[in-house]
């Protein structure tokens, strides 16, 4: 009996000897490492990804390559699993805390996670107080609606990198909300150079001229955006009698148009509008006559709406225009519902990514692979 026991143990221990990692292991898993990176700079983003799987199962506790690898993940849209990996490394390797805070924030950005990601960059403002997170905690605040605190964020972002456009775009995009327009036309015209050409900033600029009464500038601005986006859209109203408005319907006119609208989870092609009878639908997908259904795979996400209003325009023009099915997702973010328009149904990823490069050449430059359940 005592040497069935002694037996037992040593089979016990040398599985422990066993599992420990080797020299040779550390190695090899360092060297996948580096191929993956540089994988990486080549924009290999799979190959990179592939090599810092191999990278970990070699060494499981290599914080670097869980950092890396979500950051491989966050190019391939793989944005679920991206946020494992930096929340593995906050609780692996506090050295590079930061950085996992930082990114892990990027990523809930990207699928509208909003609170979760205000939760990570104010941790990796506590840690590094430097301009990337206080420029991106900005966008969490922004995208919840929050202004003020968006608008401190992104000015002390401004004082701490003063050249960069991208701060005066979105300290412009922030007075807007405001209803501060002058101050929203100072900071938009600083970024103009930089974002000129761009579908997006035209829409937007031309919108806020409407609101100065500069409209013979505004339609300059907005037939740019018209030019990518297929319809000239009206995200501003400036006629106080027009009920279809862009302006809540419950507002005196006086009022009407002191009032910008944009919705931040809105795409410069989208229109804003009053309720319709559509905003009762369930949460789910519908196809393109609002008729519920069952897509798998995956697909382009394009637009988002806050209203039904002219969505069933929108999506029957981009399925004609680009010859694939369009389904409309009804989902709720921070309590409120969003109307998405998502193209095609993909079984695998790289059919998604041709599309995704087509639709982005074309000026939708935030559409991105979204996952049907």
């Amino acid at each position: 009996m005592i040497r069935l026991k002694i037996f037992f143990v040593c089979i016990f221990v040398a599985s422990l000897l066993s599992a420990q990692i080797t020299e040779r292991d550390i190695r090899q898993s360092r060297s996948a490492f580096a191929e993956g990176v540089r994988k990486g700079v080549d924009n290999d983003f799979a190959g990179a990804h592939e090599l810092f799987n191999k990278a970990i199962l070699l060494d499981s506790l290599y914080s670097e390559a869980y950092l890396y690898r979500g950051l491989a993940r966050i190019e391939l849209e793989m944005f679920e699993e991206a946020i494992e990996d930096f929340r593995r490394i906050i609780n692996l390797d506090r050295d590079i805390s930061y950085q996992a805070n930082y990114f892990c924030g990027i990523a809930l950005l990207a699928i509208d996670r909003f609170r979760e990601a205000l939760i990570h960059f104010n941790e990796a403002v506590r840690l590094s107080p430097g301009f990337s997170s206080f420029f991106h905690r900005g966008k969490a605040f922004f995208y919840l609606e929050n202004y003020e605190q968006a608008l401190q964020d992104f000015e002390v972002s401004g004082r701490l990198s003063p050249d960069l456009p991208e701060v005066q775009y979105y300290i412009g995009k922030t007075h807007a909300m405001q209803g501060d327009y002058d101050a929203a036309m100072e900071n938009l015209t600083l970024a103009m150079d930089h974002f000129s050409g761009n579908p997006e900033f035209h829409y937007f600029y031309g919108s806020v001229l409407m609101q100065l009464d500069r409209m013979d500038e505004a339609a300059i601005h907005l037939d740019i955006a018209e030019k990518v986006f297929g319809t000239r859209q009206k995200p501003l109203s400036h006629n106080q009698n027009d009920t279809m408005n862009a302006v809540l319907d419950d507002e005196e006119p006086d009022q009407q148009t002191k009032t910008l609208v944009f919705d931040p989870d809105v795409l410069p092609h989208t229109e804003i509008q009053g309720e319709s009878e559509l905003t009762e639908l369930l949460k789910g997908f519908y196809d393109v006559a609002f008729q519920p259904v069952d897509p798998r795979g995956m697909g382009v996400q394009v637009a988002s709406f806050t209203t039904m209003d002219d969505l069933q325009e929108n999506a029957a023009q981009y399925q004609k225009r680009f010859g694939h099915p369009v389904i409309i997702e009804v989902a709720e973010v921070n309590n409120q519902l969003r109307y998405r328009i998502i193209i095609g149904i993909f079984d695998s990823r790289d059919e998604a990514l041709v599309l995704r490069s087509q639709l982005r050449d074309q000026g939708f430059l935030d559409s991105f692979i979204v996952r049907y359940p």
